[in-house]
């Protein structure tokens, strides 16, 4: 939040933009959260911001809070008392976690099947006018989550179950999409960071996409990494064993796929299922409230957990839109218009943007006079502005 907004506040505006929401939906659930906001220019203190969020959630007893910043609440029973534990998601650590392990190709191209469409149910909206904005939350919950991930706490906010059996597999499960849903709030944090160092935040300039993607497509390649997110946060249909899928599309080479209903690079609108043993004999994309089904193969669970997390994030991103058009770095970085629309370019941008933000961080307080001698500067990168990123038109 104070890297984002300014001088250790954030315009309610400012708030709505990154998260994805219409400002007067922030404005209420921020009013309601018990955070004071200022009536001459409509911002909140970021640390009256993050405790009255936590507070927030201590009142409810659907909030499982994590013992510390950077711990992640999972469930294999979606936070069921008495079955929730903590995994690790500190930034640099899962960054490095993931790069080494590079995005993962668990499919060969999404499945497609034929299906009705829908359009999910509407959710009773949480504040006047519905919550807007290019996020597509559903519910208040899932945007208090968001700003909870912000300021890096990651709870269980709603008893959002993983639908499956509650097994050391569902738990290894519950545990990388923990991971998963943490990194990707971590890269695009990482990516505001990084408009706000470039004057760009808000604007619709655009930044430098690291040769992942042109500039121009900046605002849609938010709104699929925001969508793969929300997907995250809502929970998916996860679908196995194998052995028990009629027609299962496992294979030596496929360990993991999803199913939608048409070619081309949309999200997600069916096939329609209407509960998750449906699944188990004929292809499903979503619920009727708009929830995704995800399949899993035997071999993924042989995997390491960075090569799961990163097998969630792939067909996270099909479910989103995008596709499979490349996999070596020459064609994922040949600007010819097909980069928004392939997901490895996706993956590597937000682990490149993630990792260049988050070894930028200013240590300890820092300001203007910060940036006069060579030694605070070095502790104060950010506020100095002295991080390795692309500004726009970079060739580095």
């Amino acid at each position: 939040c104070s890297y984002i907004g300014h001088g250790g506040r954030m315009a309610i505006s400012d708030l709505a933009e990154h998260v994805g929401v219409a400002a007067d939906a922030m404005l209420h659930i921020v009013s309601f959260a018990g955070a004071p906001i200022s009536a001459e220019d409509r911002s909140v203190s970021c640390h009256a911001l993050c405790g009255t969020l936590v507070s927030h959630c201590e009142r409810y007893p659907e909030c499982n809070l994590p013992a510390w910043s950077d711990l992640a609440c999972y469930s294999a029973e979606g936070g069921v008392e008495g079955d929730v534990a903590e995994v690790d998601v500190r930034p640099l650590q899962l960054i490095d976690l993931l790069m080494a392990e590079g995005p993962a190709h668990p499919d060969v191209g999404r499945v497609v099947r034929s299906g009705p469409s829908i359009t999910p149910e509407a959710a009773p909206s949480c504040v006047p006018g519905g919550l807007g904005g290019p996020a597509g939350f559903t519910s208040c919950n899932q945007v208090v989550e968001r700003l909870m991930n912000m300021f890096r706490v990651f709870p269980v906010v709603e008893n959002r179950t993983l639908a499956a059996p509650i097994t050391d597999r569902a738990r290894k499960l519950a545990s990388a999409h923990a991971k998963a849903k943490a990194f990707l709030s971590t890269a695009l944090d990482a990516i505001a960071m990084t408009e706000r160092l470039s004057g760009a935040f808000g604007d619709g300039s655009g930044v430098d996409m690291y040769g992942w993607f042109p500039i121009a497509n900046g605002k849609q390649v938010k709104a699929t990494l925001n969508a793969a997110y929300r997907d995250f946060v809502v929970g998916y249909h996860y679908i196995f064993p194998e052995s028990e899928v009629l027609d299962s599309r496992c294979s030596h080479n496929v360990v993991a796929y999803m199913v939608k209903n048409a070619e081309g690079f949309e999200p997600t609108v069916g096939p329609v299922c209407e509960t998750r043993s449906a699944a188990f004999g004929t292809p499903c994309g979503l619920d009727k409230h708009g929830k995704k089904f995800m399949y899993l193969c035997d071999a993924v669970w042989r995997s390491s957990t960075a090569t799961l997390v990163m097998t969630l994030l792939h067909e996270a991103l099909h479910h989103a839109g995008p596709g499979d058009l490349a996999w070596d770095r020459e064609h994922l970085q040949k600007a010819d218009g097909n980069q928004v629309h392939n997901c490895d370019n996706f993956v590597n941008y937000a682990l490149e943007v993630s990792g260049a933000m988050w070894t930028c961080l200013d240590m300890g307080t820092c300001n203007a006079s910060s940036c006069t001698s060579n030694n605070t500067a070095h502790a104060c990168k950010f506020t100095c502005d002295q991080c390795l990123y692309h500004s726009p038109g970079s060739d580095e």
